[in-house]
């Protein structure tokens, strides 16, 4: 118990003391001071009770706020103790802002440095990639040109071996048509000899005739063209055969009749055979 409490105890007990003296003085001159008195004692005794049930809480009240006073104490003790600990983490914090800012600083300054080289990068980026576009074009044009060499050189290869196997076939061509030839001068003999006039003359003297096949004996190799001595044929003429603007043979007339003429046939296209329809004229060589 605190002293204000006991004080407070002390007090009221004299004051008790006194009224009790006071009243016990009173009632002893009076008839009925014992019944007073009694009555008086469980009054007091009822005070009493009182003032000791109000002591009580009050003393439970004092308890209740030292022990409140003590816990905000604690708490003051304890957030003096934060806010000192917070004090120096402030002043901790001061100073790593400052190396911090100095920091910024530094980076800002690196960091101008940089966006000027980082300019200078980017033109020369645009410069390199500017070389490098025309570069690509004109890779792309030399991978063009080689392509279209490479098909050039394909196609000359193709016609090369085209061309030599024509010429091989020009060859042999002109062996057959060198024998072929010496035949033909021995039957151009043959039926000059029999018409006794020269084929040069019958054919600077023949009129422009033209006339269609009308019938082919390939085993014979005769031909029969649907114009006759009433169209001015004479034996010795000479009519080339075509079909559409292909040439196909050449043939020299050896019997004619009123309206027809046959003939041998002198030079024949490898190619194709005289048919029947095929066309023939005197002019045409």
């Amino acid at each position: 118990m605190s002293k204000v409490a006991k004080i407070f105890v002390i007090i009221i007990l004299v004051f008790a003391i006194i009224y009790v003296g006071v009243n016990a003085s009173l009632l002893a001159k009076q008839e009925h001071f014992k019944f007073l008195y009694l009555k008086e004692v469980e009054v007091h005794k009822k005070d009493n009770a009182d003032k000791d049930a109000e002591i009580k809480l009050q003393k439970d009240k004092v308890a209740s706020m030292t022990g409140n006073y003590n816990t905000e104490r604690e708490r003051a003790d304890n957030l003096e103790t934060q806010l000192n600990t917070q004090i120096s983490n402030n002043k901790n914090l001061e100073t790593k802002w400052d190396q911090l800012n100095a920091n910024y600083t530094s980076l800002e300054q690196r960091y101008q440095t940089l966006s000027t080289e980082l300019k200078d990068s980017r033109e020369e980026i645009k410069t390199l990639q500017a070389a490098n576009t025309d570069a690509k074009n004109k890779l792309d044009a030399a991978l063009k040109r080689r392509d279209q060499a490479q098909d050039d050189l394909a196609r000359l290869q193709k016609e090369s071996s085209d061309l030599k196997i024509v010429l091989d076939d020009l060859k042999k061509r002109h062996v057959e048509l060198a024998m072929k030839n010496q035949e033909l001068k021995f039957t151009l003999n043959g039926i000059q000899e029999k018409i006794k006039v020269p084929i040069e003359d019958i054919n600077n003297k023949m009129p422009n005739i033209s006339g269609q096949v009308v019938g082919v004996s390939n085993k014979h190799n005769l031909v029969v063209i649907n114009k006759g001595e009433e169209d001015s044929v004479q034996v010795g003429f000479t009519f080339t055969i075509f079909r559409g603007n292909e040439y196909v043979a050449k043939m020299v007339i050896e019997k004619v009749f009123p309206n027809q003429a046959a003939g041998r046939v002198l030079d024949m296209s490898k190619k194709d055979k005289v048919l029947v329809g095929d066309k023939v004229a005197t002019k045409i060589y």
